[in-house]
């Protein structure tokens, strides 16, 4: 099988999987939110977002130094995967006792506490299982990665269907939480166990102090990230109601589940993109722009398309009555992911290429302003402030990238990267606005038709995206 064909197969597995997860996942939000109402909905995701904050302090770079290690040396597998485990039992050990601390004087009331605690259950299995799912993208098994991203959302959906009517609670939806993310570490640890033989947590001091070494400018570019992605939703829990975050978390968790075809693309170049830094560095530049290219043909159009249909969107999901804030939310949000996804791009060959100190520099930088912002901005203006300051961090740190691979062999265009892109988005967005108002699925249909008969008619596609379209095609035959 040729590298293109197989990426085009890796890609389809992994967004098989997560598109099925999307309905899934929609059909669930739809039942939460109904069942919870809008503040306890807002204290749920609340708790999530406490723990993608943490989630800093839980990894340390280390799901992208093992993804990138093993890819390199696939017989260290069972090594690094030991040394690994290791490693997330102590930075784990440092996450319960950061959440015990923010209990103990926070002033949380109970069903806070009670949503904080569950989640730090869940997320200790699920920021475990991190190790397997990165020792299976190493070794290209994406079909693998693909079943257990199916299996964790279905388990999660359907029980949430069968229960949240007659337990309509905050607990019944977190306990669910809890139970699936053991199902799905367990599965996850047999699987590899049968792959790559048995294995166990190794405290190997020097490996451990390697792996500090190399993840702390990942941990640290992290750390800008979920300030940037993060750190508002934390300042409206102080500043503003559990009704607002509610909106807010309705938006956020569309724009988390709307992206699902360019996170499968980052997940399957980046073991590509470390191969050929260890072992074919002259393919290296091409494979990077050639990323870059799909990349902005995939997000120009979702942000054109999200924009459009933000009220749709929200209506089809969440009981229009309560959550009609967040449609202004959610297209500012999905709006920033034109370029938002490039960054991840650029970040995944920095990474691969060891350049991380670079992306550690530029989200860092850009976190200071983001916190300054989400205190100054966010009391007065709410949700509609958190979804801007997002916006621009990723805009901001699209633009730092950008100057900063212009000094390297990496550097590339922005005008013939978007041009294309846009003018088919912006051709299907006028079609979706100038016809009569049609549902919203029927919408998302026809302007998927549109654009890729305009992206066809400018000549948008490269070799590159026509062989790939090609594998996929042979791969649905």
């Amino acid at each position: 099988m040729s590298r293109t064909r197989a990426i085009a197969v890796d890609t389809f597995a992994i967004f098989a999987g997560k598109a099925i997860g999307l309905v899934l996942g929609i059909l669930r939000l739809n039942y939460i939110a109904r069942f919870l109402g809008v503040g306890t909905f807002g204290i749920l995701n609340w708790a999530a977002y406490l723990f993608s904050l943490l989630t800093v302090l839980a990894d340390l770079g280390i799901p992208s130094i093992l993804t990138r290690d093993i890819a390199r040396d696939v017989s260290a597998t069972r090594r690094l995967m030991g040394a690994g485990f290791a490693f997330k039992i102590l930075t784990l050990a440092c996450v319960a006792v950061c959440t015990a601390g923010i209990l103990v004087f926070s002033g949380f009331d109970a069903k806070t506490s009670e949503a904080v605690i569950l989640t730090l259950c869940a997320f200790v299995f699920t920021n475990g299982a991190n190790v397997f799912v990165s020792a299976l993208q190493a070794h290209r098994r994406m079909r693998l990665v693909s079943v257990a991203l199916l299996l964790n959302d279905a388990l999660n959906s359907i029980a949430v269907l069968l229960v949240i009517s007659s337990f309509p609670s905050l607990t019944t939806v977190l306990v669910i939480s809890l139970v699936v993310a053991v199902v799905n570490f367990v599965c996850l640890g047999i699987i590899c166990g049968r792959l790559f033989g048995p294995f166990k947590p190794e405290f190997d001091s020097p490996q451990l102090m390697e792996f500090l070494r190399q993840g702390y400018p990942l941990a640290l570019s992290a750390l800008g990230i979920a300030v940037n992605l993060y750190l508002g939703s934390t300042v409206m829990k102080y500043a503003c109601t559990d009704v607002e975050i509610g909106y807010y978390s309705a938006a956020y968790k569309l724009f988390s589940i709307l992206i699902l075809l360019p996170t499968s693309i980052t997940q399957v170049i980046y073991p590509i993109l470390s191969n050929f830094f260890a072992n074919e560095p002259a393919k290296l530049p091409k494979a990077f722009h050639d990323s870059l290219r799909i990349m902005a043909l995939i997000s120009v159009p979702v942000a054109f398309g999200t924009v459009v249909l933000a009220d749709k969107i929200i209506g089809l999901i969440f009981p229009p009555a309560e959550f009609a804030p967040a449609a202004s939310v959610l297209a500012i949000l999905v709006g920033s992911v034109a370029f938002g996804h490039l960054n991840s791009v650029i970040g995944t060959l920095l990474v691969a290429s060891n350049r991380q100190k670079a992306f550690m520099v530029a989200s860092l930088n850009i976190a200071v302003i983001a916190t300054v912002a989400n205190l100054t901005f966010v009391p007065p203006y709410g949700p509609i402030a958190v979804a801007c300051i997002v916006a621009g961090a990723d805009l901001a740190l699209f633009i730092g990238m950008y100057v900063y691979l212009k000094r390297t062999d990496f550097s590339f265009s922005v005008l013939p990267l978007y041009v294309k892109p846009v003018l088919s988005a912006g051709s299907m967005a006028a079609t979706l606005l100038l016809l009569p108002p049609l549902p919203v699925l029927l919408s998302v249909l026809l302007g998927a038709v549109v654009y890729v008969v305009m992206i066809i008619l400018v000549k948008g596609l490269g070799q590159q995206e026509r062989e790939v379209i090609q594998g996929v095609l042979r791969k649905l035959n």
